[in-house]
């Protein structure tokens, strides 16, 4: 039959013979982003242009994964050079079929420059091509696996249609209209390496895996993870630039069409193979780094190994070294140290193309199983590299486990990146200059001696682009400047972005004289100065338009204390206001269900209500204190309150009391008219994370934008 060939026996000399009985081909290149671009071509202009290529638009390098061209035109694709044709050649040894279009054979592309007819600087199969002929100079060649965890989505529509009906375009037009949070998942809850949950969409379940194998994407191991629709499946091992490709692939079987989905919250990036069949079942896989707070994010962890021509591997060392540098290397070989340690030289260089977008860096955070540090352990799965050797393992296995890149990055690009660096590594004969971890050690904690990577897109591609980067070494300056060129884009695009979907809020309650511009100024800072952090800002007015006239501060009078108390009798009352509160933070969830956090930050008075209002929504039994002939309701926050933390600013009243019941995250910022032994006091009996602070030069009601 015709497609009896395989990958390895297809030439030029037997490719009539193998498109025997087909009328048409399939082909695709792979672009910055790791998204296929290609075209479906007849056979006999298949055939014609298979050994010398065919000219394909470099638009597909001068524009991002939305069509858009980028903000600041790059050298490759520009209107200055017509953004024209670069050479396209299909790679015969990439040949396979496509199970879920009627077995249409395909072909990967490589992209050469018209001009020189060289690698085109910004192709990924072409940038890990060069990366390995390095090392097959030598004699060597590079082994891979990669693991990829993706949440699964079901795809939104009308519930009579069939599942088939339902897919990403339903997906697409949904979040259109929705916030990204109200897309169901395909299970709920956290289950990993669950034998029952994949039951329940069994036929997705091994239907992905049958099509992967028929589309040489083979899968050595499937499972659920934790999280809700989460699975994560590990591509079987092979050669590094088969397995850059079948990783590409592998994300396309999934679904078939690609979603391509921009908030000012996050992208949703979905590829080939893994989508194909999603969209048949009416589900939505989703490779983004972080789909949703709360919850772990989506890795694309690479294995690496060295082998020799006979396939020997060149990083186990043979016999135990008794007197290694550290003990995690006792059977790792020179040149796996070396390569170890060119690799934690260059990590923090190359943080752009592991993490490549905005939200990237919201999984690479503390305490969610994610590397954030240049770090390194023998089986230590926080660090950013994971030594694997005998004992735990056998000798042809001894690899490195690259856990930094998440799923939502171009596997050749991370691929060519771990073979540079650490061939870099053997070349120069580098030493392991940062202490393993331990095991029990935490990333981050006091025996992590290897430095904090960038927090954010804009932070790592500052550091990738800078004249002495290790990037620029490996990768040349060509590919460094359009690369970082295109996440800059990125980052301007975040930058300019104006969004409804902040999936964080803060509830402020203003000090009794009303909205001050100091008030505003603070409540701008908290919605728009930090772009890594965007949150939604409520700040209503809860006296119905009459707050307290200045006028009666100091209330040294008794017009000014009987006005006072005039005031607190009305809408400023604290359980009225408390009750008030509480009913529009319940409106404002039914209004915005994509907030998942809420923090509370309270000014002067205010400090003291929104405290109340923990109390408000979770304990009606709550006690009313009386102080000072005004009623001030109870500082109490107990546990399963709608805020995930508090502020209050110059909170006026401070009573160390109330510290005791606070079960959240607190800041307070004193004025100089607090009384320093409250506030002192009031810190020591805090048991939360906590940050008080004094600001002696202050006056008290001057402190809301700070």
């Amino acid at each position: 039959m015709a497609h009896s060939w395989t990958s390895e026996q297809v030439n030029h000399e037997n490719l009539a013979s193998v498109l025997v009985r087909d009328t048409k081909v399939k082909v695709a290149g792979v672009d910055i982003d790791g998204i296929l671009r290609g075209k479906l071509m007849s056979k006999k202009k298949f055939l014609s242009i298979a050994k010398e290529g065919f000219g394909f638009c470099s638009v597909i390098y001068g524009w991002d994964m939305h069509d858009k061209t980028y903000y600041k035109e790059l050298k490759i694709s520009n209107k200055e050079n017509g953004y024209r044709d670069m050479i396209a050649i299909p790679d015969l040894k990439s040949y396979r079929r496509i199970p879920w279009e009627d077995n249409v054979p395909f072909f990967l592309l490589s992209f050469f420059d018209p001009d020189t007819r060289e690698p085109l600087c910004a192709c990924p199969r072409g940038l890990l091509k060069t990366a390995c002929e390095k090392l097959e100079k030598k004699g060597m060649g590079a082994m891979a696996g990669a693991e990829y965890e993706f949440y699964q989505f079901q795809a939104p529509g009308n519930s009579e249609l069939p599942s088939s009906e339902r897919n990403s375009s339903n997906t697409a037009r949904f979040l259109q209209n929705n916030p990204v949070n109200s897309l169901p998942s395909l299970t709920e809850g956290m289950f990993g390496y669950s034998l029952t949950r994949p039951v329940h969409n069994q036929n997705y379940y091994y239907d992905i895996y049958g099509t992967c194998e028929k589309f040489n994407c083979g899968i050595e191991s499937w499972h659920t993870e934790s999280g809700p629709g989460v699975f994560e499946a590990a591509l079987e091992f092979g050669e590094i630039k088969q397995m850059a490709d079948k990783a590409g692939l592998f994300k396309s079987v999934i679904t078939g069409t690609f979603l391509k989905i921009r908030s000012a919250l996050a992208k949703i990036s979905i590829r080939y193979a893994v989508k194909a069949l999603g969209s048949r079942y009416g589900i939505t896989p989703c490779f983004m780094a972080k789909p949703r707070e709360g919850l772990p994010g989506n890795s694309g962890h690479m294995h690496v190994s060295i082998v020799d021509k006979s396939g020997k591997n060149l990083f186990f060392r043979g016999s135990k070294d008794e007197t290694p540098q550290h003990q995690d290397v006792a059977y790792l070989s020179d040149i796996g140290r070396h390569f170890l340690a060119g690799l934690l030289e260059g990590l923090p260089d190359i943080m752009p193309i592991l993490a490549p977008t905005v939200n990237s860096y919201k999984r690479l955070v503390e305490n969610y199983w994610a590397p954030v540090t240049v770090s390194w352990g023998l089986e230590h799965r926080a660090a950013s590299i994971r030594l694997i050797t005998p004992p735990t393992s056998s000798p042809k296995a001894t690899r490195f486990e690259i856990r930094v890149a998440g799923a939502d990055a171009n596997p050749f690009l991370v691929l060519a990146a771990i073979l540079g660096l650490g061939w870099r590594g053997f070349e120069k004969k580098l030493d392991i200059a940062v202490p393993p971890l331990n095991k029990g050690d935490d990333v981050g904690g006091d025996s992590d001696k290897g430095i904090r990577l960038a927090k954010s897109l804009k932070e790592a591609n500052a550091w990738m682009m800078r004249k002495e980067s290790v990037a620029r070494e490996v990768f040349g300056d060509q590919f460094i400047d359009h690369f970082g060129g295109t996440r800059d884009h990125e980052i301007r695009l975040w930058d300019e972005a104006v969004t409804d979907c902040a999936t964080s809020a803060v509830f402020i309650i203003y000090d009794i004289f009303g909205l001050s511009s100091q008030a505003i100024q603070g409540a701008d800072i908290l919605a728009h100065s930090d772009k890594s952090h965007q949150y939604q800002v409520f700040m209503p007015d809860l006296f119905l338009g009459k707050p307290l006239p200045t006028s009666v501060y100091p209330p040294d009078t008794d017009e000014k204390k009987k006005t006072l108390g005039e005031f607190f009798a009305g809408p400023a009352a604290p359980p009225k206001t408390a009750e008030k509160v509480s009913q529009l933070v319940k409106q404002l969830h039914e209004k915005y269900p994509q907030i998942q956090k809420w923090g509370s930050l309270g000014m002067c008075w205010g400090g003291k209500a929104s405290f109340a209002f923990y109390n408000v929504l979770l304990n009606k039994n709550m006690q009313l204190m009386q102080r000072g002939g005004i009623q001030i309701v109870s500082l109490t926050s107990k546990s399963g309150t709608v805020f995930s933390a508090a502020a209050e600013v110059h909170p006026a009243m401070v009573d160390p009391g109330d510290a005791k019941d606070i079960t959240i995250p607190l800041c307070m910022l004193a004025s100089g008219d607090e009384n320093p032994k409250d506030v002192d006091a009031f810190e020591k009996a805090l048991t939360v994370p906590k940050h008080v602070e004094t600001f002696g030069d202050q006056v008290h009601g001057w402190m809301a934008a700070r």
